[in-house]
């Protein structure tokens, strides 16, 4: 899956932002590349290339709702996402279970 510029991704720590650009930082001693990050009002995050497995393409609804940086506003929304997950599973089981009851019939001779 390709990620362009200004394209919405998901890091799995901090929520939904909106991928920018990869740059590459001088540390003086090293040269790392970094994918850009920008979340609500401008907050920027650098997350180092070789993390790039904490990322992934967004594939919801357009324009979603943007996190910011450092609140619990993901934090809130993956329990939410947990516990409607995990309501929706016992809604299935349940449906399932009472299909599967089945009639006994006994048959005297």
């Amino acid at each position: 899956m390709q990620i362009k510029p200004w394209d919405y991704i998901v890091h799995i720590d901090h929520g939904v932002w909106i991928f920018k650009e990869i740059i590459e930082k001088d540390l003086g001693w090293i040269k790392k590349e970094y994918i850009t990050l920008e979340y609500k009002n401008w907050d920027k995050l650098f997350v180092p290339i070789t993390e790039v497995s904490r990322v992934s393409k967004y594939v919801w609804v357009e324009n979603p709702k943007l996190t910011w940086l450092s609140t619990k506003d993901w934090e809130k929304k993956i329990k939410e996402s947990i516990w409607r997950c995990r309501a929706n599973c016992e809604w299935t089981t349940w449906n399932i279970c009472k299909k599967k009851t089945t009639k006994v019939t006994f048959i005297f001779v």
